[in-house]
């Protein structure tokens, strides 16, 4: 009885993912995740190229080196205390076994898909049904924002176009 309660209840489920992978919405969304792996297979295989604001990140011993000091070199020099995004990076890096350039195209490449899924995320909180949703997260996605960012060599438009939908949610 056990087993054939398990198999009914697999089939069950085999059934609703295979009628929910069916619709058009869902369909959409696989469609755009699959366009948008196959953009980015250059960046992701060869790595980000090390150009205006994304240098070669250094190892991480020394981001912790440079976060811990009490003098920082960059500039002139200054006593003024470390940005908190060298220990983020160091934490980065460490997580991915010390590949800091993994750890960077890593950071580069997921800013699209953290805002698709942040304007996903405003969006349903403005409206339930599907499709506009799905259409507000596929415009915010197809933005050339985040490409002029990246061939410019700009770290702080990726930054405002991953975070900027969390920022606005957050104020609503």
């Amino acid at each position: 009885d056990r087993i054939r309660a398990i198999g009914d209840r697999s089939r069950t489920v085999a059934d609703s993912a295979s009628t929910g992978v069916r619709s058009p919405l869902i369909l959409a969304v696989l469609v755009f995740v699959l366009v948008g792996l196959i953009g980015s297979r250059g960046l992701v295989m060869a790595g980000v190229s090390a150009v205006g604001q994304m240098p070669v990140w250094p190892s991480v011993a020394d981001f912790l080196q440079t976060f811990t000091s009490h003098w920082r070199y960059s500039g002139l020099g200054s006593s003024l205390p470390p940005p908190p995004a060298l220990a983020l990076a160091s934490g980065l890096g460490t997580v991915l076994l010390g590949a800091t350039s993994m750890a960077r195209t890593a950071l580069v490449v997921g800013s699209v898909p953290l805002g698709v899924f942040g304007a996903w995320r405003l969006s349903r909180r403005i409206s339930r049904r599907g499709w506009p949703v799905a259409a507000t997260a596929l415009v915010y996605g197809v933005s050339p924002l985040p490409r002029n960012a990246l061939a410019a060599g700009r770290f702080g438009p990726l930054v405002l176009f991953a975070l900027a939908p969390f920022v606005l949610s957050g104020l609503l």
